[in-house]
């Protein structure tokens, strides 16, 4: 691994790299069809590849914080102009309002349920009451609709670790990207 390998950024869920990545050739494959925003799975970090457009509407709103890298993406033997979008997480999950939230359980793709609970405790019962109805395979909790504690209702982009590892986004960040 080289001192700036994108596969180093992992480390840096928390923080920004202590590097400049090296995100000089990201090859798309040929049947794929170029959007706004890539997904990189070989990047383990926390962040997508997005377009000048993506960049520059995220750059409007307030989000946790953000630092764009330059890259390039080759798709069908063109290079084009990307970022790598790092986004540094923080465990927000204290702060979601439980009861006005709503969860629901997926095992293999499939929704096994939807529900409400009262606090962060709570909810971990109940992924290991699912973890134990699926004989001790991965379940996967996530929110469906979460209302977040006005303490953080600022942020556009929030990434809740300790909760999922997914990114949510704010109603009127979602409407620019329509």
């Amino acid at each position: 691994d080289a001192p700036n390998s994108v596969h180093k950024l992992d480390r840096h869920r928390r923080s920004f790299p202590d590097f400049t990545p090296n995100l000089h050739s990201f090859v798309l494959n040929r049947t794929a069809k170029l959007t706004d925003i890539v997904s990189a799975a070989v990047i383990s970090g926390c962040g997508f590849l997005v377009s000048e457009k993506v960049k520059s509407i995220v750059e409007r709103f307030e989000t946790i914080p953000v630092k764009f890298y330059q890259a390039k993406l080759i798709h069908r033997q063109k290079s084009y102009d990307y970022y790598w979008m790092h986004l540094v997480s923080h465990d927000f999950s204290q702060l979601i309002d439980y009861p006005r939230s709503e969860f629901e359980a997926v095992y293999l793709g499939t929704q096994l349920e939807t529900f409400q609970v009262n606090s962060f405790d709570e909810l971990l019962m109940k992924k290991a009451e699912f973890v134990q109805l699926q004989h001790g395979s991965y379940v996967d909790v996530r929110g469906l609709s979460l209302r977040i504690n006005k303490s953080i209702a600022k942020y556009s982009i929030l990434s809740l670790l300790g909760f999922d590892f997914r990114f949510h986004l704010r109603q009127d960040l979602k409407e620019e990207f329509l």
